[in-house]
């Protein structure tokens, strides 16, 4: 709660997801214990249809300000010189994908992959892939909006620049930033969505 700034309600929701996702079991009197658990089965598919609705976009969001900004400042302290040639390499591809105009959902699911192998915690880079189509869905959601390429490229340049320069503080601030655009996004989408709905009904009627 003190690292993260979130409140004890947060941190608490975000152990009980963990604990429908199957990852962690959660005893009275004995605590959080990791489950090992293949990823690919992390997150089924009822669970994800329940989670793309409302809140739980926020939800998320607000999980990976937290679990992906530790990430980032841990990938400064760990990665190794193969982790942060796999993370250069992701980004040229994320560039690319930029300047072709291409779906860009898979290159950044690559890139932020690379940096939760670089962090070396297998707890971390098993809830994130586990969390992949939900985060394919929030990802395809945001890229309609026209700043978000752009952005998300430039947050992506700073986040690998602060891992490759040894700077938790750095690479935790630009995560944190790179998030944040995603929230901004995601309210730009909904805005929008709104206002063609609104526009459908004032046809209609």
């Amino acid at each position: 709660m003190d690292q993260f700034g979130v409140g004890r309600s947060s941190a608490r929701e975000s152990m009980q997801a963990l604990a429908v996702m199957g990852l962690i079991d959660i005893r009275p009197g004995r605590g959080a214990r990791v489950v090992a658990i293949d990823s690919r089965a992390a997150v089924p598919t009822e669970l994800i249809a329940a989670l793309l609705d409302g809140q739980a976009v926020d939800d998320l969001y607000e999980f990976r300000a937290c679990a992906e900004s530790q990430t980032a400042a841990l990938a400064a302290e760990r990665a190794t010189a193969a982790d942060l040639r796999a993370i250069s390499e992701a980004l040229e591809d994320y560039r690319r994908a930029v300047d072709r105009g291409a779906d860009l959902a898979q290159a950044d699911v690559d890139f932020h992959r690379t940096l939760a192998r670089a962090a070396r915690n297998v707890v971390f880079e098993q809830v994130l892939a586990g969390l992949t189509d939900l985060l394919n869905f929030a990802r395809r959601e945001v890229m309609s909006v026209p700043w978000v390429p752009a952005r998300a490229l430039r947050d992506h340049v700073l986040i690998a620049e602060a891992v490759a320069a040894r700077d938790p503080a750095a690479a935790r601030a630009a995560m944190l930033e790179h998030v944040a655009g995603g929230v901004e996004a995601v309210n730009e989408t909904r805005r929008n969505r709104g206002s063609s709905e609104t526009a459908l009904r004032d046809g209609r009627d």
